[in-house]
């Protein structure tokens, strides 16, 4: 409440039953009503954590084997944690050549950077075919906007054929993305599939 108590009355108010009314010092009134589905019952479960707490659980013995690791890593535990640590070591290695490999054939989010400007792609695929979709999101990076910017998808034309004109941005404003879609279709009949290559430039490309 914050303020005393001068007197309370427990009783029926207005249509509830269970009301606490509460009148302190103030002249300010307060009243407090019990929930009509409240059980107010006593309870015959005794307070405090469940009685399955109590109950042990059932663990198994140790066994030999067991007990054989826990000597093994007692007494190898400098090797063992030599070992992880040169897995650890190639395991880094491994994602890094993975990452620069993905990154020389273009699976990988992409900058470019060119008098002071400075262009991320990022190129997936959506589809199984014989119709398929290339989605590509562009952002601009630098602090200029850049017009005019054509994206060209160069591929395979006995394999692959553009189902639509290669897209055209006409402003690339600085830290927003663009997302294009470009759907491309296989029209060789045994179904080969060839590398889709996309170039991005505009006017002031070199």
């Amino acid at each position: 409440m914050g303020e005393t108590i001068l007197g309370m009355k427990y009783g029926v108010f207005g249509r509830e039953e269970g009301c606490l009314i509460i009148n302190t010092s103030s002249g300010g009134i307060h009243t407090k009503i019990i929930r009509r589905q409240a059980n107010l019952q006593a309870s015959s479960s005794r307070p405090g954590p469940p009685i399955e707490q109590d109950i042990p659980l059932n663990v198994p013995k140790k066994t030999k084997l067991f007990l054989e690791l826990v000597q093994r890593e007692k007494t190898q535990c400098e090797k063992m944690h030599r070992q992880f640590q040169k897995d650890l070591a190639k395991m880094r290695l491994k994602t890094a050549e993975t990452y620069v490999d993905m990154l020389s054939i273009g699976y990988a989010p992409m900058s470019y950077a060119q008098g002071g400007q400075k262009l991320r792609l990022i190129a997936n695929y959506e589809g199984i075919g014989p119709v398929f979709k290339i989605k590509l999101e562009l952002q601009n990076l630098g602090k200029t906007p850049l017009m005019d910017t054509n994206v060209v998808l160069n591929f395979n034309e006995v394999i692959y054929k553009l189902r639509s004109r290669n897209p055209k941005i006409p402003v690339l404003l600085p830290n927003l993305v663009y997302k294009i879609d470009v759907d491309i279709e296989c029209v060789d009949p045994t179904g080969a599939n060839d590398t889709v290559r996309i170039f991005v430039f505009n006017r002031e490309s070199t």
